[in-house]
């Protein structure tokens, strides 16, 4: 689908899981690698868009969670019935509606790790600044 502009408004953020295991010794940022996990949901009455977005902080010497967050981005789109395919219960939602949506999950999960990691032995363990285009083409390769 052609890329076009649209209307996005935020119904609802929330923080659905917060892990951290303050057991784990970390000597070096060097030893934490970030992974993410997407799901999206659609409900097409309430012409609304749900990402569910994860960030799991991983220890590189044992595998071990660190810790992890998940948060459900609920975005309102007005036209989203205009992306329905015709006779289908599918979607055809174009790429930069998506990375937008992903964009700012990632930023919503950035203040609430934030905030749930505060007074932790992480605190200072921040989400980076990411490119949320490279995000979502890692979860979703184009074939």
């Amino acid at each position: 689908m052609s890329q076009k502009d649209f209307q996005i408004g935020i119904k609802k953020i929330k923080d659905t899981e917060f892990f951290i295991d303050e057991q784990v010794d970390i000597k070096d940022i060097s030893q934490v690698s970030i992974g993410f996990e997407l799901k999206i949901n659609i409900n097409s009455d309430e012409k609304t868009i749900e990402m569910v977005f994860a960030v799991i902080y991983t220890n590189n010497i044992d595998n071990k969670i660190i810790f992890k967050i998940r948060t459900s981005n609920v975005f309102l789109i007005p036209e989203l019935l205009t992306y329905k395919k015709k006779e289908e219960v599918l979607f055809d939602l174009p790429d930069n509606m998506l990375i937008t949506l992903l964009g700012l999950s990632i930023s919503h999960t950035r203040a609430l790790l934030a905030k749930n990691s505060n007074g932790t032995k992480f605190s200072d363990l921040n989400l980076p600044i990411v490119n949320p285009t490279d995000i979502y083409y890692k979860l979703f390769p184009k074939k």
